[in-house]
């Protein structure tokens, strides 16, 4: 009788023995799925629907004064990425600064964000800008480049 009892108490031993293992060892990892299709990039468009349109604001401008670069018609778009490359030529520049403009004329204009401010050397860069109105403009400030040539080109990204 005696064996009788000691066999299901071993039973159930061994059983809670094996559901505490397998509490303390966790979920076992499980298989990640296949890598999805790649998805074609393409241009997206702007809220209205116009497709993205690359335009020039200044083309390799040289100055000693400071300029505005032609206005271009943006309504149709929410931001522009603004790629620009400043040459200075000379020893005696003391700032370069860039700035955006922006109007619902070309003739009434107002400053926006600086896309690049008080260069002392040569540089380029690329930044996002919301856009406002209906055309945006570059302005080029060259303090004291009568003692040298600043060449500035910009150009932007529409979307």
């Amino acid at each position: 009788m005696k064996a009788n009892r000691i066999a299901p108490a071993a039973i159930v031993a061994i059983v809670l023995v094996a559901l505490l293992v397998s509490m303390v060892a966790g979920p076992s990892a499980g298989v990640a799925a296949p890598a999805a299709a790649p998805t074609p990039v393409a241009a997206a468009k702007s809220a209205s629907g116009a497709m993205p349109q690359v335009v020039t604001l200044l083309d390799a401008v040289a100055t000693v004064d400071d300029v505005t670069g032609p206005c271009v018609y943006v309504a149709d778009y929410e931001k522009a990425d603004i790629y620009y490359s400043v040459t200075i030529d000379g020893s005696n520049v003391n700032t370069t600064t860039l700035t955006l403009q922006h109007g619902n004329t070309t003739g009434a204009l107002v400053d926006g964000l600086g896309v690049a401010s008080a260069l002392v050397a040569s540089a380029t860069g690329l930044n996002q800008f919301a856009l406002y109105g209906a055309y945006l403009c570059i302005t080029v400030d060259a303090t004291d480049a009568a003692t040298g040539t600043v060449t500035v080109s910009a150009n932007a990204l529409l979307k």
